[in-house]
């Protein structure tokens, strides 16, 4: 049975890796994008404790963990 490889390298194998990537599901968002998810500014964000990511530039945080940050942080209104 033949193995596909991709050697990277050349222009061509690093398009297929990032087209290859396109269609894999987005878990992780920039901060960016993060905050947008969340309705907050970029600033509220980057002072959170509470919400996980994963560190370097651009900050990575998990689209289950602001779900649950959401959840959390959901206010139910007394009647």
């Amino acid at each position: 049975m033949a193995q596909n490889k991709i050697i990277l390298g050349t222009a061509t194998d690093i398009r297929q890796v990032k087209s290859a990537d396109k269609n894999c599901p987005k878990t992780m968002l920039k901060t960016k994008e993060a905050s947008d998810y969340l309705r907050k500014s970029v600033s509220w964000l980057l002072r959170r404790k509470d919400i996980g990511y994963v560190p370097g530039a651009p900050n990575l945080y998990d689209i289950a963990d602001l779900n649950d940050w959401l959840e959390n942080n959901k206010h139910t209104p007394m009647v």
